[in-house]
């Protein structure tokens, strides 16, 4: 600065001022979410198939679209469910890929493959999946009841309201849900179409003749049939016809009640909390007619509302407390006020960038900001000191260097898993931006500020500096003593981390919180009934738990969902005035209500203490054994046999096979014709005819086209009046199979197995897995399980493996993971080694990262905390801060040798330099220690963020011994200090 520079400050103070008032213009235009709405690199294609069987789903559906799907460009596994009434395929991208071109194909093929789906089969939904479940549910959902039918309160809906809220700028998509299509049901008579010769296809044939003659209703008058005498039959004459509401496959209801649910769905960039009022608005517009009433009941913009305002209340605080901080300690207005415009011009200036970087406001980005106010702050305090006293730019080759290592360690979040990076991305890109913003501010805008305010910082008086002086003489002699024991004082600081490692590892390791980001209690309930439940069975035990809901008052709303004849559960959200005992007290309550209903098993969890389960299932055990394979029956037809061979062993008893692991045993099952088909041979029969007979005597919902409705298409379902036979009768009734009279169970017999509820593929593999216990120790188990794998592998076909699976246990961190501080050390080390020209100095920065560990291990352990994600993203964040007082400190000592004559002693040099930077070096540490307390501060510890206030203030308070003790002697020779 004593060199007269170009650009004059009033100049560089303009330029920043307009960046910055440009930032705030901009900033209420950057989308404000509750979540990231980053997405996975993954794709979903679901289809429901009603009344299809997990085998009919797989083999009419899931097969022919795996096959077409497989066309997708960067596809890397493919995997899929078949279930009972409807499966699900599942495409699995390489992490750069291109999420939007790969679902716009994954979209068009499923639109081509959609013509030869058997009839029944709903469009397939192709969806992204989503970082977080918050951040796939509709922001707004509102109730509309009426007295009316569902359908018809559907239909003004969709006619009235959908049109207005779907043309608002910022709303995605407008859903509507709650009532079942209308289709059209056939239901005939087996007995007369076996009398004229007909077959369910017979029927499907000539209804489809009528439908592509373009009607739009089913008229059984007027659909005739060609018995096999070859008079002409009215569809009137073998089956009724009836148009009503298709069948539900499970239920949602809000507070007990069935309604129509609007959900609306935000765009990605929309701002949340201006949409919500927006829609508001225009809801309110609209007239309903009698009877019609609209309730609100969800709104995500509370959540965003209510997160914001305590992550603005934390930043408030930040500021706040930093400002406070430099006021008292320079106690010099005009330095306070450099600082204060200095910061608010940084960040102003940062939301300009995060407009063109596109990044989202939400929880983990506003957390980011609020810590890289610390981190800005510290290098505004240092170039504020060094420019104030020295009047030279010197200092920004140490703010730089600094700056870098703190990114660098920020980096190694790219190389996390995919999940955490997603939503850890925005939130370092937030203190990466900040930190880059801020050494242009430091470098440009700091020094003009100085310049035109005319700060000089005065030396203190006589009194205080022979206090000073006093001070460094004893800090000298303290050094003399500790270089001449400098391997005593190693070995202590060895010892020290070495004792904080085995406390942290035998006392602290593997911990987490109920992380769930500070939002309101809810309660959850879950049923389960046994197999061969129906759903109706499972909606009566359910209504009656609503039922006793219904009358507590302290309930703000509760969410049912019966997703089939044996899952149900319940959500139960609380009002605010009642969020504390309240859900406790109703929650026993509850647990008494289900042991009084009884009926199914109840599960009762949600809170943060103890959950109820009277679930009295047996495990499935803890040997495991996955077979794969490209086709499903011979693979089925291997388990068996594998499980057999188990099976001849005296200490096994039973083995399950399932589609998947489980900790329970699943009580699946289903009835299973084992064909004699040498009988069948003898009366020349064969497989098909038999299959034919069975579908024309029972079936049900056989898909027989659709008709054009007037709002949208109506399917028409085929089901025989006899379909509900006991086993008995279903074995013994005469049906008709080759031109003949035939009873079943002259070419079959029926048994129930245990079978697995789902078809399961990866890759084109199907999977099933095998689950026992053995009565024994475990090694002998190992053993045993395999000698018999060893043995029986060798006799698969080729394409059929069987392999031991072993129990994994999901760590919060992996000790993979640490590999990364390493990586960090690299960096920093690299960094260092650039900026002092040597590969000594840059090893004493380093070690000061060991000791800062200490103050982490030994926070966690002194007040019980708990070490989960937050706290190695405290490790890591350390990485980068701790080292930047050495990098000062050295960089300073450096410059004083180049400066000053060669014959001044290095323990001059460093006394010197200690003496700049110490100042800066105390501030920075303490204004960071300070901008932490706010996420401290709260009624409960939250997951990640406490964590990692907690880490990162006991590692910086740790770092100062380092820096006091242990970096003069990593740098200095022996010496005798005078």
């Amino acid at each position: 600065m004593r060199k007269k520079r170009g650009i004059s400050s009033f100049s560089v103070i303009v330029v920043f001022l307009a960046m910055a008032m440009l930032g705030c213009v901009l900033m209420p235009l950057l989308p404000v979410k509750l979540v990231p709405s980053e997405t996975l690199p993954s794709v979903n294609v679901s289809y429901s198939f009603p009344g299809a069987s997990a085998r009919t789903v797989e083999a009419e559906v899931t097969a022919p679209l795996e096959a077409m799907l497989a066309r997708v460009s960067g596809v890397k596994h493919i995997a899929s469910r078949s279930k009972k009434n409807g499966g699900r395929v599942t495409l699995e991208f390489d992490r750069h890929a291109d999420m939007e071109k790969a679902r716009f194909e994954t979209a068009v093929i499923v639109r081509e493959a959609r013509t030869s789906l058997p009839p029944g089969v709903s469009y397939p939904r192709v969806a992204v999946k989503q970082l977080d479940d918050e951040a796939a549910r509709p922001f707004m959902s509102y109730t509309v009841n009426a007295p009316l039918s569902p359908h018809r309160i559907m239909n003004f809906a969709e006619e009235s309201i959908r049109p207005v809220l779907i043309a608002l700028k910022g709303v995605d998509n407008v859903e509507l849900s709650g009532a079942m299509p209308m289709e059209w049901r056939v239901d005939y008579s087996p007995e007369k179409l076996s009398t004229l010769g007909l077959s369910p296809d017979d029927l499907s044939n000539a209804i489809s003749e009528r439908e592509n003659a373009g009607c739009d209703t089913l008229d059984a008058a007027k659909v005739f049939l060609t018995a096999r005498d070859g008079h002409i039959v009215a569809l009137s004459d073998v089956a009724r016809v009836s148009r009503r509401e298709a069948e539900p496959t499970g239920y949602f209801r809000i507070n007990g009640l069935n309604s129509i649910y609007l959900n609306i769905t935000a765009a990605e960039d929309a701002n949340q909390i201006e949409l919500s009022k927006r829609v508001r608005g225009v809801l309110d517009g609209i007239t309903l007619p009698d009877g019609f009433m609209m309730d609100l009941s969800h709104d995500a913009s509370e959540s965003i509302a209510e997160e914001m305002d305590k992550i603005y209340f934390r930043t408030a605080l930040t500021i706040l407390l930093l400002l406070v901080f430099v006021a008292v300690i320079t106690a010099n207005l005009r330095y306070l006020l450099i600082i204060a415009i200095s910061l608010a011009v940084n960040m102003a200036i940062a939301f300009l960038a995060y407009y063109f970087l596109r990044v989202e406001i939400q929880l983990y980005s506003l957390a980011g900001i609020t810590i890289s106010l610390n981190l800005v702050i510290d290098n505004l305090i240092v170039m504020t000191e060094h420019v104030s006293r020295h009047r030279t730019l010197r200092a920004f080759s140490a703010v730089l260097a600094a700056t870098l290592t703190t990114v660098g360690a920020l980096t190694v979040v790219f190389f996390l898993d995919e999940k955490t990076l997603l939503s850890l991305k925005d939130f370092t890109v937030v203190v990466i931006v900040n930190l880059g913003v801020s050494l242009a501010v430091a470098l440009f805008l700091v020094p003009a500020l100085v310049e035109r305010m005319g700060l000089v910082l005065r030396k203190s008086n006589k009194r205080k500096r022979r206090l000073v002086v006093r001070i460094y003489r004893i800090y000298g002699r303290i050094l003399t003593v500790l270089c001449r024991f400098r391997w005593i004082v190693f070995i202590i600081f060895a010892a020290a981390f070495g004792w904080s490692v085995h406390v942290f590892v035998t006392k602290v390791y593997e911990g987490g919180y109920f992380d769930n980001n500070d939002r309101e209690p809810v309660l959850e309930i879950a049923a389960s009934l046994p197999n061969g439940a129906t759903l109706s069975q499972m909606n009566v035990l359910i209504s009656k738990m609503e039922a006793f809901l219904s009358g507590q008052e302290g309930i703000r709303q509760f969410q049912t969902y019966v997703s089939g004849p044996r899952r149900a559960s319940v959500s139960i959200y609380f009002k605010p005035e009642y969020q504390r005992e309240y859900p406790y007290r109703l929650k026993s309550d509850v647990v008494s209500k289900a042991l009084t209903l009884g009926g199914g098993s109840w599960s009762v969890y949600g809170l943060e203490d103890q959950g109820f389960n009277n679930d009295v299932r047996e495990g499935a055990g803890s040997y495991r054994i996955k077979m794969r394979g490209y086709n499903y029956d011979e693979l089925s037809a291997r388990a068996r046999e594998l499980a057999d061979t188990l099976l001849n062993l005296r200490r096994i008893k039973e083995v399950t096979i399932n589609s998947e692991f489980s900790y329970y045993k699943e009580d699946y099952t289903e009835f299973y014709l084992d064909i004699d088909r040498v009988r069948l041979a003898k009366d020349s029969l064969t497989v098909s005819d038999l299959f034919r007979a069975v579908r024309h005597e029972t079936g049900r919902n056989l898909g027989a086209g659709f008709v054009a409705g007037h709002n949208g298409a109506e399917y028409i379902r085929l089901n025989s009046m006899e379909n509900d036979r006991d086993v008995w009768g279903f074995m013994n009734h005469p049906m008709r199979a080759g031109g003949r009279e035939i009873k079943l169970s002259d070419y079959a017999t029926i048994e129930k197995r245990q079978t697995p509820p789902d078809v399961v593929k990866k890759d084109q593999e199907y999977i099933l897995c095998l689950q026992y216990e053995y009565i024994g120790s475990s090694k002998a188990g190992e053993r045993v399980l395999d000698k018999i794998l060893a043995a029986y592998v060798p006799t698969l076909p080729l394409g059929y493996h069987a392999e031991k699976e072993e129990y994994k246990w999901n760590h919060e961190i992996s000790g993979e993971k640490y590999w990364l501080l390493a990586l960090v050390a690299v960096i920093i080390f690299f960094i260092s080694s650039i900026l002092f020209n040597s590969l000594r100095q840059p090893l004493a920065v380093i070690l000061i990262i060991p000791v800062s560990f200490i103050g982490v291990f030994l926070t966690f352990y002194l007040f019980s905390l708990k070490f989960d994600k937050g706290g190695f993203a405290a490790m890591i964040l350390l990485c980068g801060i701790t080292v930047n007082a050495a990098i000062y400190i050295i960089n300073e000592y450096n410059s004083m040798r180049k400066r000053l004559p060669a014959g001044v002693r290095p323990v001059i040099l460093y006394i010197r330099a200690f003496r700049r930077k110490i100042t800066a070096v105390l501030l920075t540490v303490l204004s960071t220690v300070l901008g932490f307390i706010p996420f401290l501060i709260g009624d409960t510890m939250e997951g990640f963020w406490f964590p990692l206030a907690a880490g990162t203030m006991g590692g910086l308070i740790m770092s100062l011994s380092a820096i006091f003790l242990l970096l003069p002697l990593l740098l200095l020779p022996r010496f005798k200090f005078r």
